[in-house]
């Protein structure tokens, strides 16, 4: 919108007005012109703080109560009725965001619009006279019910369009005449859940630099001459769930920063596709279908360990391939080709069938906070999480074949003996704040630290842990020490974990758990013999194939 309204000056390229007008916010961010930022993501949410809100409206105060009478005073006759004055008004306005109904006429004398905003109108229909609005670079008509003849007739004949949101417009199609729209800059197609495919006349548009299709649920494939929008950056595509080939020209966008999904395998598309595109950013979920060594070294060629901008990271895994040593041997090497970069913030493993974790899984993430493990049912024991520094929320839910947690996952070498190290105190999961197990069925123990570690003050584990869930899971008896080691627990959470219950639930004084973790302030334990496996917590596989 600043860029239609021209207020970012800049002698460069489109991508320095951008980064003019990241400038300009966060001036403006820092001057208190804004409050209540936050960030989710590359998306930022603020309002204007109030002061400054009340002063821009004392400043507007005459000219826009001025303006809404003489809007309200219209008559049935025609627009000419109106007071000349408001004609003389509207003639010079460079932006109108439009909330209450106007005039279809009043669009014939907006001759210098710039900016257009009828979002959220519930329109049928674009109101006569908008096809004309030959100087307007931004327009949105998100959350309109519009069809693809009024998107053809009347917004692909504005060909100075920069920016273009049709957010959940109900269409059904979308029209070979976009392709006119050559100066387009930003595309939002978002919510579109009607949409098949897409036009290859988009990829005359070759200075996109956004094109959004998330949440369009039936999109099933994109252009193929792709690899023309040399100038595109962010490709947003959430829960484009049939969408799963991609073109092989994706792989030639280099400067690509947003792919938030991508389905990869035999008849899919290609991990290799990656190999380039080290600018993503931002999260990215990757729907891995396993066959043979074609796809391991497919993995290889991503070279995911060289993009460094990526922070979130979700790898599920639907394998095509049976139970042997050779398969086995397939699956391990795929998830170990897939070793993201160190600076990633946050992993989730889904539906790994292989037989153990990778060495990167503890060596080389210094910098992840969240790690979440589900449905991996061929892992008979956890890594050594110990021992990452940053880690503050560990989840593993519906590993059937976990059964046992020894001091490796701590990350405490076999010879520790109570003394002091040399190196000083040593801190196992040293930020750990929330730690869950969720439908651990087979697994039995988990190892405790000794007597002489619990007393060991050189000797820290999980001091920042306040929240610890055990949900359906076999285990038989808590790591009493290790729990009491973790000062700072604040809930200690056991549902329908029958052996736990069985030995704790009923006692009280000595032997209870609340005499044995009498530090905790919060304990909920509860069994019911009735419960099954909830639905949440199985890992649906549903069958990609259209």
């Amino acid at each position: 919108m600043w860029m239609a309204l021209g207020y970012l000056t800049s002698n460069g390229s489109t991508d320095d007005l951008e980064l003019k007008g990241k400038e300009y916010f966060n001036n403006l961010r820092m001057r208190s012109f804004f409050q209540d930022v936050e960030e989710y993501g590359d998306r930022v949410y603020c309002k204007m703080h109030d002061i400054v809100h009340d002063f821009a409206k004392f400043l507007r105060k005459t000219t826009t109560h001025n303006f809404n009478a003489r809007v309200e005073a219209r008559t049935n006759s025609s627009f000419q009725a109106y007071d000349p004055s408001l004609v003389s008004e509207v003639k010079v306005y460079r932006s109108l965001l439009c909330q209450e109904e106007l005039p279809g006429e009043l669009f014939d004398l907006l001759t210098c619009l710039r900016v257009l905003s009828l979002c959220k109108r519930r329109l049928n229909d674009i109101p006569r006279g908008i096809k004309n609005l030959i100087h307007l670079r931004y327009l949105d008509m998100s959350d309109n019910k519009l069809t693809t003849q009024v998107f053809s007739r009347a917004i692909c004949k504005l060909y100075n369009l920069q920016t273009l949101y049709l957010k959940g417009c109900e269409l059904k199609e979308i029209p070979r005449e976009i392709g006119n729209l050559i100066h387009l800059r930003h595309l939002d197609l978002e919510s579109n859940i009607y949409v098949e495919e897409l036009p290859e006349t988009i990829c005359n548009l070759h200075d996109l630099r956004t094109l959004n299709l998330a949440y369009c649920g039936r999109l099933s494939r994109l252009p193929e001459g792709i690899e023309q929008l040399v100038n595109l950056k962010h490709l947003p595509n959430d829960h484009t769930n049939d969408l799963y080939q991609m073109p092989q020209g994706l792989e030639q966008l280099t400067g690509l920063r947003t792919l938030r999904l991508l389905f990869v395998g035999r008849d899919w598309s290609k991990l290799g596709y990656l190999k380039k595109l080290d600018q993503l950013t931002g999260h990215l979920e990757l729907r891995i279908s396993l066959h043979d060594k074609e796809d391991v070294d497919e993995a290889w060629k991503a070279e995911m360990r060289n993009k460094a901008r990526i922070r979130s990271l979700k790898i599920w895994f639907f394998n095509e391939i049976g139970i042997s040593k050779k398969t086995e041997l397939i699956r391990n090497e795929a998830l170990e080709a897939l070793q993201p970069h160190p600076n990633l913030r946050s992993l989730r493993i889904l539906n790994y069938q292989g037989t153990k974790f990778p060495g990167w899984f503890s060596s080389s993430l210094n910098h992840l906070s969240v790690l979440e493990i589900q449905e991996c049912n061929f892992i008979p024991t956890l890594p050594c999480l110990g021992k990452l520094p940053e880690l503050e929320e560990l989840s593993v839910w519906n590993t059937r074949k976990l059964k046992f947690l020894g001091r490796e996952f701590l990350g405490i070498g076999g010879d520790m003996d109570g003394s002091t190290p040399a190196t000083g105190v040593v801190i196992r999961f040293p930020k750990l704040k929330k730690l869950s197990f969720r439908c651990c069925s087979s697994w039995k123990e988990w190892e405790d630290i000794t007597a002489e570690e619990e007393a060991n003050p050189a000797f820290s584990i999980m001091p920042c842990l306040r929240e610890f869930k055990i949900d359906f899971c076999g285990l038989t008896v808590l790591p009493h020490r290790l729990l009491r080691k973790a000062s700072s627990l604040e809930h200690l959470t056991v549902w329908d974990s029958f052996h736990l219950s069985e030995r704790y639930e009923e006692k009280e004084g000595a032997g209870g758990l609340r005499s044995i973790l009498s530090h905790v302030p919060h304990i909920e334990m509860s069994y019911s013999e009735a419960r099954v496996v909830p639905r949440s917590y199985e890992t649906p596989l549903p069958v990609f194939y259209g």
